[in-house]
């Protein structure tokens, strides 16, 4: 009937607009890709956050060229992300944050995952890149010790840049953006967070021995 094939025209006419809005708009297929695979949009975000940040500190501090340390630095972001990353921001405080609001999540945020969980994982990260592959074959509990030690050395200022940064940024992430895009939207707006954390402990010497 006429009535029909009125609907149909009218689905048809929906589905291709909306396929033309996936092709001119990438930010709509990004959203998209990461709510259908939510980890693994997180550690692709993050890894390159932390690699790319990094690498714009090698060049720009005019630095001879450290694959392996541009490496550790992608390689934690992405690990990060889709573990611990992954369940604090995606799982533990969708929970939390309709209990005590946005602001008061972003500073437990920065005052006990980020000192007690996220640079514990980082300067294990650290320590193993910055390691000999003998000592890392042979000694890897003492390398884990001396992440204790650095972690433990640095933990105040760590803390204070870590708040003063996180708290407003994601102040807004807990209030505005949808859950699957929480850490996408860190690892774009943190690119700055990872130049910093490439400065101030990237070229912190370096574990040879």
């Amino acid at each position: 009937s006429g009535e029909g094939h009125g609907r149909m025209k009218g689905t048809s006419d929906l589905a291709r607009r909306c396929f033309e809005t996936l092709l001119r708009d990438p930010a709509v297929r990004m959203s998209m890709t990461a709510k259908r695979f939510p980890i693994m949009a997180a550690g692709v975000a993050i890894g390159l956050r932390y690699g790319v940040g990094d690498g714009v500190i090698q060049v720009a501090g005019g630095l001879t060229w450290d694959t392996q340390r541009n490496l550790m630095f992608g390689a934690f972001g992405a690990t990060y992300a889709m573990t611990f990353g992954y369940g604090i921001f995606n799982v533990l405080y969708p929970l939390l944050t309709p209990r005590i609001g946005p602001f008061l999540n972003a500073v437990v945020d920065a005052a006990v995952f980020c000192p007690l969980v996220y640079f514990p994982v980082y300067y294990l990260f650290r320590e193993f890149a910055y390691s000999s592959p003998e000592r890392r074959q042979h000694d890897p509990l003492r390398i884990a010790q001396a992440r204790l030690a650095t972690w433990g050395s640095h933990i105040s200022s760590d803390a204070k840049a870590c708040a003063m940064f996180w708290i407003p940024v994601n102040t807004l992430n807990f209030w505005t953006v949808p859950l699957h895009l929480r850490q996408p939207f860190i690892g774009g707006v943190g690119f700055l967070w990872a130049m910093i954390l490439s400065k101030t402990t990237g070229s912190r010497v370096r574990k040879e021995s």
